[in-house]
This record gives C-alpha cells, structure tokens and sequence, in this order.
C-alpha cells in the first residue's frame, strides 16, 4: 500500500493548486478572449487576404443525448443509460439565431477592409455547383456519436458535411458518403474566385453527460446535466486561399453559457418534476445486477437561449477576428 500513497498524495496536492481557465468574457477584449480559448495554426497563409468567399457558414445545435454505461463484477451485472432532449426552441429560432451570428461576421471581415464576395457570385461558381449533390438545406436532426444535431445555415444557404466533421454517428456518415469531397473543390473555387475560402462551423451543446462503470466494477452510472456552451474542436474557422494555403482558427476550451437558460426535466415519470438548473441528475445502480434507465427533458427559455447564443457567438466571432486580423488587409484608412 506504501507503493501508492505518495503517487496518490502528489496527485491530491496537484488537485488542490489547479485552477479552473478563467471563463469567457462577452465583455472583454477579443484579444485576451482569444489568447485564452482559440488557437490558429498556419495563419501565414492568410497574408494580404482582401476578398473572402463564405463556402460554408453553419451553427450545429445539439438536440438530443445520450450515454450509457455497464459493469460487471462478482456482485453482478448492471446496465445505466440516460437521454436528454432539448426542447422550447424552434426551428424560426434557430434560423434567426444563425443569420445574425452569419451577419455579424459579415461585418466583422467588412470592417476588417476585407471583401466578402456575395453568396449570388458564390453560388454561380461552377466549382461550387458541382457540391450540389451534397447540399442540405432542411433542420433535419443527425445521428451524431452521442446524440442527435440540426444544422443551419444562414439565408437559405445550403450546408455540407465534410473530413472535418469526425464526431457524425456511423449511420450518418454512411447513409451520407458521395464522392464529391469540398476539401477538394474548395481550393478550386478560391482559384477560381480569387478569394480565400473560408468555412465556418460553430457547435452549441446544451448538455454534459459522462458515464462511468467497467470491468471489476461495482456499478454503473451516468451523469447527466444541462450544460449550454459552444463545444471546442467541432468549432472552428477553415480559410482556403486561391494557392492552396490553409490556415484554421480552432475553439480549444470550452465556453460556458449562463446556467439559467435551461431546466431539467425527468420525464421517465408520468409527473414532470423540474430540478435546480445547475443540479446533476445520476441514473446508476451501484450494487448487484440489473439495468436502469432515465430520459429528460432540458426545457429552454427560448428568449434567454436565443440571447446568450447571440451575445458569446458573437464575441466568439470577435475573438477569431483578433487572431486572424493582422494577417488579412488592414481597416480602411490604415
């Protein structure tokens, strides 16, 4: 037992010292914002960029998730599960939630002295057409690994999924594999164009669960709580330029939204009990076999949901312009 005291004593110690990254300020400056939660790889390539084509602008809202859990030990066998819905917002909501957060970038790279070739010159593109086979233009839910998501795109703007897109549900990806491969075209519509492509998708989650059990395990459990926040790695800004340069911004840390904006619902119940809105909800069995399962339901308030999308989206897009700002033209008057 001496063998693993100190190992577990240091790691107790190094616990205590953490801290937690600082949360995101809507309020601060983009600057400090982006230091702290974005990273740019390869943003060289964006040098003197001056005309920029939006291929692809989409806002992929999670709607459903969902873990399980199992465990096996002498005592027995046990099984957990938990799913959660988001519900309260509605197709219009998330429309209008995606044209201003498409919008305010519009102006950003505007004000930035960069021209955003229209989407009317865009579509005209031949290069671009020959996508069309893999365009989506409908809030259909997809199967995603640990849930569902509906994507948008702003203006009647069409979507498409592309090498990018790893956490998409194997039933998805295949039931929607083509040959026709955008990181192939894109750079071909930027020649073409003369303008750096850029492809931007944001990803709002609304709930964490984790899970827990395995091997020689007494039980299983899943824990599952609401969560709203835009999700890193899934989120991130892919620039193409006419030569073949690539440059992407990435979210690295995770950014909270207000924790007020939902509540939890158990649904597994003929009663819908609402729970505190920064309360966990655990479904597991921790001792002996058997299986045990729980669905909820994370009810937002629309006006609040819309409203911190639109205020941390839209300081999210400012921090991006902070990193990529020096490299593309400068403000007007400069």
């Amino acid at each position: 037992m001496r063998r693993f005291l100190v190992p577990l004593l240091l790691l107790a110690s190094f616990a205590a010292v953490a801290k937690d990254p600082p949360p995101f300020d809507p309020a601060g400056d983009p600057a400090q914002q982006a230091a702290a939660f974005l990273k740019g790889s390869k943003l060289e390539a964006l040098n003197g960029a001056k005309r920029v084509a939006i291929s692809q602008f989409r806002v992929e809202f999670m709607v459903e998730n969902s873990g399980k859990a199992s465990s096996s030990s002498s005592a027995g066998w046990t099984s957990s599960s938990s799913e959660i819905t988001l519900v309260g917002v509605s197709d219009e909501m998330r429309q209008a939630i995606t044209d201003q957060l498409y919008d305010r970038l519009v102006q950003e790279l505007t004000d930035a002295g960069v021209e955003v070739v229209p989407y009317e010159t865009l579509s005209a593109d031949a290069n671009y057409k020959s996508m069309e086979r893999i365009f989506k233009r409908t809030q259909e839910p997809v199967g995603m690994q640990a849930g569902k998501s509906v994507f948008v795109s702003p203006h009647g703007m069409p979507y498409y999924m592309t090498n990018d897109d790893k956490h998409i549900g194997l039933g998805a990806a295949l039931g929607g594999f083509s040959t026709v491969q955008p990181q192939n075209i894109e750079p071909r519509i930027a020649e073409s164009l003369q303008a750096t492509i850029l492809r931007a998708t944001m990803s709002v989650k609304f709930a964490d669960v984790k899970k827990s059990g395995g091997m020689f395990r007494l039980g299983s459990a899943v824990d599952t709580k609401e969560a709203l926040a835009w999700v890193p790695e899934q989120t991130q800004f892919l620039f193409v330029t006419p030569d073949s340069g690539k440059a992407r911004v990435t979210l690295e840390k995770t950014i909270l939204m207000p924790n007020d904006v939902l509540t939890l619902q158990e649904t597994t119940t003929k009663g819908e009990k609402a729970v505190q809105a920064a309360a966990n909800v655990i479904t597991g069995l921790f001792a002996g076999g058997g299986r045990s399962s729980a669905t909820y339901d994370a009810v937002a308030n629309p006006e609040a949901y819309q409203s911190s999308l639109i205020q941390y989206g839209g300081a999210l897009e400012s921090a991006l312009m902070a990193i990529v700002k020096p490299t593309l033209a400068g403000t007007p008057g400069e």
